[in-house]
């Protein structure tokens, strides 16, 4: 009935080397694309109560006429499935890499993810501690938020579902009965959906499925999901739920966890999460990060969520959400932080007291280091007089306060954390460390752009930071740039990071190795017309694209570490926050000195003919478009 190992697929680019699963409509192989010599996983169309293979040929064959009605009906919404995913780019969702059709039915290729799926894992290990349960869920919840803001439902969350990657990524596979929904809520296609026991709440048994997009049907699977990672056993059936109610959860359970999956399998939809914002409300109050002595700033709403620890800050086994099994526990971990917090905080006035070499101040002068005011804006007339000073402050703008208490964070205009550079207190174009700022497109020095450069994909140069490109630079002034991937990997392997709330706004609190700090606030991202994310995650661009094979960072709420992404991937019409460095003074002269023989080297690479630099940005795409023009203009 399967494909035999061995058989090729069009026209010898895929090698079909063995089976990796089948279920009611399709089968997926494990194969090699022969050309890249890369694994891959090939989904194969077939409903296996309705279709036969011809052995000799391979190909499908159906009986009675409405069979072949009813198969050809779901073979185009298989087509669909991976046209859907094909225009989905998260990484926590599957990558499609094509889709054909051959021996009377349709493929589509992806990529071959060999760790297993999380229903393996729990068969083969069994029930998960509440903090590896909670880091696979939230990374399935920022998936499916993505595709909430696009208006499409995945419908069929379970462990079966969510493989892993070898790095431990989680990442959501099969969206076979997923549905898009129009900006009226209303579903796209009509085609009838499949039930997953134990994971399709009620309103997924009617005819027709969810005809209405609902946040809260995915919710309710990622509940379920959730349940039977804690418990290794199946959840009930949505209507033993409705009759019943959910069983009682093992008191190992954190109490409040447990209320966020109650919370999550409620009956009725209306009772439920209507968002993953808010679901994610729900587990932020069972998380407790281990030993954490700085769990609120400011106005931090009660409830709100505070992320564990920077994982590369702490030795691997003890990167665990702490939760209180026993009262008496509890007691003797408090009793410790408290005396923990009395020391540090008695050795640390101690040393400030003794070393007055922290505080680091800027040159005052406009010639040596443009003067960071307030707003960080294109716009302000303030930005060279270096009379102004801090308001409610006792300190001059260009010094840098060192002795910011642990649970305060820095209103400084410009923060020394004790790494390679100082960072701006606040984003481009904001006035506060709250304040999102403004969103900018990469390479747009003016600020004004309505989009991206058209071909993002094909930057050949290795950083635009400090250059005519770097908005940073052309707003503020001399000294000043976007940073560097390697200036934001010091914020993620020397600096403490933590999730928290600073003037009703959430972000991250980074705390260098001196004490120091700034705030990230969550400032999501622009995609097209839309800001996505906000207030959940924090994207930031950086300067440079080669250096870690990225041009932006990515802060995740729930787990408060660096990723890496790829300009390279990004969208024309993709809109960042950016947070401004200067170099130290003992620097400033070395970089101007190589910001000058960057902008030669770019300057011989871009064509003449562009008249600005968002002109000259964009010719050079489209000169290296042209890859004959640029062998010539190289030889």
């Amino acid at each position: 009935m399967q494909l035999q190992s061995g058989s090729f697929l069009q026209g010898g680019k895929y090698k079909i080397e063995s089976i990796l699963g089948q279920g009611g409509f399709g089968i997926t192989y494990q194969a090699l694309q022969t050309g890249l010599n890369r694994q891959v996983a090939i989904k194969e169309f077939f409903m296996k109560d309705y279709c036969e293979r011809n052995e000799k040929t391979s190909h499908i064959i159906m009986g009675t006429q409405s069979s072949r009605e009813l198969v050809e009906r779901f073979r185009q919404k298989f087509i669909k499935e991976a046209q859907i995913i094909a225009g989905l780019a998260h990484t926590h969702i599957i990558s499609i890499y094509d889709v054909f059709e051959e021996n009377d039915t349709a493929y589509y290729v992806m990529e071959y993810i060999d760790g297993g799926s999380l229903k393996e894992r729990i068969e083969t290990n069994g029930a998960m501690s509440d903090s590896e349960a909670l880091s696979y869920v939230l990374q399935i919840a920022d998936a499916l938020e993505y595709l909430h803001h696009r208006k499409t439902m995945h419908l069929d969350v379970k462990p079966s579902n969510i493989l892993l990657r070898n790095n431990g990524e989680a990442v959501l596979i099969d969206f076979g009965i997923s549905k898009r929904y129009d900006d009226t809520g209303n579903q796209t296609s009509s085609t009838p959906i499949g039930i997953s026991k134990g994971y399709a709440p009620l309103e997924q048994y009617k005819q027709g499925g969810v005809k209405t997009f609902s946040p809260g049907t995915d919710i309710y699977s990622l509940g379920a999901t959730l349940f039977y990672l804690l418990t290794s056993q199946q959840p009930p059936e949505a209507s033993d739920v409705n009759d019943e109610g959910l069983p009682a959860l093992p008191t190992k359970i954190s109490p409040l966890i447990r209320k966020a999956i109650q919370g999550a399998m409620q009956p009725r939809c209306k009772d439920r999460p209507q968002n993953i914002n808010e679901f994610l409300t729900l587990l932020n109050e069972g998380i407790k990060p281990g030993l954490e002595n700085e769990t609120t700033i400011l106005d931090t709403p009660k409830n709100e969520f505070v992320a564990k620890e920077h994982p590369s800050s702490i030795p691997k086994p003890q990167r665990i959400f702490l939760f209180k099994k026993e009262w008496l526990w509890g007691v003797i971990a408090l009793i410790l932080i408290l005396c923990t917090i009395w020391l540090s905080r008695t050795n640390k006035t101690s040393n400030i007291a003794q070393d007055n070499s922290l505080a680091i101040g800027l040159d005052s002068t406009v010639s040596d280091s443009a003067i960071l005011t307030s707003p960080i804006s294109m716009n302000n007339s303030a930005l060279h007089d270096s009379s102004i000073r801090y308001e409610n402050s006792n300190t001059e703008i260009g010094q840098t306060r060192t002795n910011v208490q642990h649970n305060e964070i820095s209103t400084d205009q410009i923060v020394d954390l004790g790494l390679s550079v100082r960072w701006a207190g606040w984003n481009l174009g904001a006035s506060t460390p709250e304040e999102y700022g403004n969103l900018y497109y990469w390479g747009d020095s003016t600020g004004t752009a309505s989009s991206g450069p058209t071909s993002i994909n094909i930057y050949d140069f290795d950083d635009i930071c400090g250059s005519e490109y770097d908005i940073a630079r052309t707003q503020l002034g001399k000294y000043w740039r976007m940073p560097t991937a390697k200036e934001f990997m010091e914020l993620r392997d020397k600096c403490k990071i933590t999730w928290t709330t600073y003037q009703k706004i959430g972000g991250y609190k980074i705390t260098g190795p001196n004490g120091n700090n700034i705030f990230l606030p969550a400032v999501g991202i622009k995609n097209g017309q839309n800001i996505e994310n906000r207030g959940s995650i924090a994207y930031y661009w950086t300067g440079s694209v080669a250096l870690i094979g990225g041009g932006f960072v990515k802060f995740k709420r729930g787990r408060a570490f660096l990723l890496k992404d790829s300009v390279r991937v990004m969208p024309n019409n993709v809109a960042l926050p950016i947070r401004p460095v200067i170099p130290k003074e003992e620097k400033q002269k070395q970089e101007e000195q190589q910001r000058k023989k960057k902008r030669k080297s770019l300057e011989e690479r871009v064509p003449k003919f562009a008249s600005s630099p968002a002109d000259r940005f964009n010719s050079e795409i489209c000169y290296n478009c042209n890859i004959n023009n640029n062998k010539q203009s190289t030889t």
